[in-house]
């Protein structure tokens, strides 16, 4: 899905280096920072509320490495602007 947002201009730039040094697109840091930031903020299973968390035992690491893999293939059936 596409949305605009407003970003300061200081703040983008400096999402803009820390791509370009992840060697990644800035889609893809700012996807991540909204996921961690979500993964943080959400309340766990079991409160009522929230999304389920990850299977138990399944290392953060692993989850983000699944979740690179189907956002490339998305990627390439729907490709997105830069």
């Amino acid at each position: 899905m596409k949305t605009t947002i407003e970003v300061p201009d200081g703040l983008l730039r400096e999402a803009k280096v820390t791509a370009a040094k992840r060697g990644i697109p800035l889609r893809r840091l700012i996807e991540e920072a909204i996921s961690e930031k979500l993964e943080r903020d959400l309340p766990t299973v079991g409160q009522g509320r929230g999304w389920p968390g990850p299977p138990s035992g399944v290392p953060s690491a692993e989850i983000w490495r699944i979740q690179r893999l189907i956002d490339d293939e998305f990627e390439r059936i729907e490709p997105e602007d830069e």
